[in-house]
């Protein structure tokens, strides 16, 4: 039953973006609705990818997920909290870096521990910070072709896409870090791969 509501939450917010996209609704947006509708089923494919696979951790990722694409859309978009609040901006990329940081710790800890990396925790930690930066810089590239290429107002003004990369980092670094010591306490990583000075 949890994830048949999984479902529908996920099919209620892209139907809306999409319905949007196409002019049926007609709620202004700064942001292109039908980019909004491609990120949040992308969310969606990614999570049923993860729930086919059995991961043990689909319902913090569908949680996530789902939280990050309503305080954007609904939110930051909707009830404009990005033009009431100058600090929503940050805050969304505060938490969207975190995200990004958990997904990627958790993939790289299931894979260390599924495998025989046996990676040391010290560079699941590295690799994780390093992969984060990668995927919220391509982002914000997308964003300014979005608004350099495309018209759009994306961009709050020159100091945006350091800024946002900037706070994305800090929510990445600090989520990243707090799983690694949660995940190591439950076992995700072998003496072997915390302590040992191979690989």
């Amino acid at each position: 039953m949890e994830f048949l509501f999984i479902r529908a939450a996920f099919l209620s917010l892209f139907s809306f973006e999409f319905l949007n996209s196409i002019k049926v609704f007609k709620l202004p947006l700064h942001f292109p609705w039908i980019f909004l509708a491609v990120i949040t089923s992308g969310s969606w494919l990614v999570w049923e990818k993860i729930y086919k696979k059995r991961f043990d951790f689909s319902r913090l990722v569908a949680g996530l997920f789902l939280f990050q694409l309503f305080s954007d859309t609904v939110a930051g978009n909707i009830f404009n909290f990005y033009g009431k609040f100058l600090w929503y901006d940050r805050f969304t990329h505060l938490t969207g870096g975190a995200i990004i940081g958990v997904l990627v710790i958790l993939f790289l800890s299931n894979f260390n521990k599924k495998s025989k990396w046996n990676f040391k925790l010290s560079h699941l930690i590295f690799f994780a910070v390093s992969a984060t930066a990668l995927i919220v810089s391509f982002y914000e590239l997308w964003e300014y072709f979005i608004d350099a290429g495309l018209g759009f107002s994306v961009l709050i003004d020159k100091y945006d896409t350091p800024d946002d990369i900037l706070f994305d980092l800090i929510g990445a670094v600090a989520s990243i870090s707090l799983l690694a010591f949660i995940l190591r306490k439950r076992g995700y990583f072998s003496p072997n791969s915390i302590d040992s000075n191979t690989k």
